[in-house]
């Protein structure tokens, strides 16, 4: 809970890149040129992450003849596009993307390895056949190469 790990969002050297172009077209301009921006500082993107309602907009598009764009549809398919895995999470902002070569470009640093502990003497635990427990682990966030990352931000 600590609020020391910033994330990759905020750290200063990250590349920025915005929707240039509306609609369905737009949004998938924007995620290969977030590639080449990767690419063009020696990185290669092994990752992105997006809102779920985000991926849902990119799995719903649709070309001028209205056949939707990425493959699967019904049957599914591999959460890829433009080589990149994309993994949906509710934990990024809708509007947001990152994308990112996270094999190169950073990597979790453990200080501390993973501690339990229980207690039942905290005020009326004994009491009232009580036990509390803490998880404690130290980690840190490297970032190597912050080129290595774009947060993309989309417009429509």
């Amino acid at each position: 809970t600590s609020n020391t790990i910033t994330g990759l969002l905020v750290a200063t050297g990250t590349q920025a890149y915005s929707q240039a172009t509306t609609g369905d077209l737009g949004r998938f301009k924007m995620a290969r040129h977030a590639t080449t921006m990767i690419e063009n500082v020696g990185g290669m993107p092994t990752g992105a992450v997006i809102n779920p309602n985000d991926w849902e907009l990119f799995e719903t598009s649709t070309g001028l003849d209205e056949h939707f764009i990425m493959a699967g549809g019904v049957a599914g398919s591999e959460p890829v596009m433009w080589r990149v895995p994309y993994l949906s999470t509710r934990w990024i902002a809708p509007g947001t993307i990152l994308v990112g070569d996270f094999r190169d470009g950073a990597e979790i640093v453990e200080r501390e390895g993973p501690q339990v502990s229980f207690a039942d003497q905290d005020g009326d635990d004994f009491k009232y056949n009580r036990i509390a427990m803490r998880f404690e682990q130290r980690l840190g966030l490297a970032i190597f190469r912050p080129e290595f990352f774009v947060k993309l931000t989309l417009t429509s």
